[in-house]
């Protein structure tokens, strides 16, 4: 966990870390009756991974412990604990690619205007959808803004291994900025003590926590009765963000860029339910090569005296 916190992770990474590998240890333990570092192999790894594929957990989670684990044992390698890490043939396992499936124009529409009032909290509230769906802002991110983040033009978003990104205000979200901004002055001279540098703060003037900020998306969801088999989730409006944009045209370099993705593969598994629908059908009508020379019959110039 030292080594972790040098390396500048989040606390919410260290402790996945910290729990996933213990849970391992454990098992380990019990099953096995190891507790030395040096007795570790890659056979009870292998027995860990299949009792978690046993119980139905998805390949995409496992992935994530044997990220991990791998972690874990690279460290203790290169401290020298050990001469070999017993994750060293242990491969991933294959992951089904999901159809991820979002909101539509309308919830969108209904989860925004969820929160009408003129209190604090719901002008608040009505910021953060208005963030998560026009900006495809993280969880996280936004929980992290801070009010030297919002720009004339754009918001500064520090995303996963503080790598920095802009994304640009659209007057939309500029309207919902300076309505909360404007609240936001007034409601804080009613606070013996707030987290002034942070953007969205709670009723009390704390920095809002990630679970704060889900309930006032499922509240969002459930105020605009979203499809019960739609996760009313801050990802999910992320997901919408995505697929909202390729709909608008956007290439997906640019996607990438915008949602602070690390290369074009994780985007393209956000267009992935594109391809289930017309849109791509109707696409490859606009875009289609001939049809702009093929479409009309060019004019030919008429010559004087001849046939009407």
């Amino acid at each position: 966990m030292f080594s972790c916190n040098l390396r500048k992770m989040s606390k919410r990474t260290m402790k996945g870390y910290r729990n996933n590998n213990l849970a391992m240890f454990k098992y380990v333990e019990q099953e096995f009756g190891i507790t030395e570092l040096e007795d570790m192999n890659r056979m009870v790894i292998q027995d860990y991974v299949n009792h978690l594929t046993e119980k139905g957990l998805k390949e995409t989670y496992i992935n994530g412990l044997l990220k991990c684990f791998r972690a874990y044992f690279n460290y203790a390698l290169e401290e020298g604990y050990i001469s070999r890490s017993p994750m060293e043939k242990i491969k991933f396992q294959r992951e089904v690619m999901p159809i991820i499936q979002t909101f539509t124009d309308e919830e969108v529409y209904k989860m925004v205007r969820a929160f009408h009032g003129n209190d604090y909290m719901s002008i608040r509230n009505n910021l953060i959808m208005t963030l998560f769906l026009d900006t495809g802002i993280r969880c996280t991110e936004l929980c992290d803004l801070q009010m030297t983040d919002i720009r004339d033009t754009h918001v500064r978003i520090f995303g996963k291994n503080k790598k920095e990104r802009m994304v640009p205000i659209s007057p939309v979200l500029n309207k919902a900025l300076i309505r909360y901004l404007r609240c936001r002055n007034e409601w804080k001279t009613t606070q013996l003590s707030i987290q002034d540098e942070y953007l969205l703060l709670s009723y009390r003037g704390r920095k809002l926590t990630v679970e704060a900020v889900e309930r006032v998306v499922r509240l969002a969801g459930e105020s605009a009765k979203v499809r019960e088999h739609i996760r009313c989730s801050p990802h999910t409006c992320r997901h919408y963000f995505a697929q909202k944009l390729y709909r608008n045209r956007v290439d997906v370099y640019t996607i990438s860029k915008l949602l602070g993705h690390g290369n074009l593969q994780v985007t393209r598994r956000y267009l992935q339910s594109l391809d289930s629908d017309t849109f791509i059908e109707e696409l490859g009508t606009e875009v289609s090569p001939l049809t702009g020379i093929m479409g009309a019959k060019p004019e030919t110039k008429k010559k004087g005296g001849g046939r009407k």
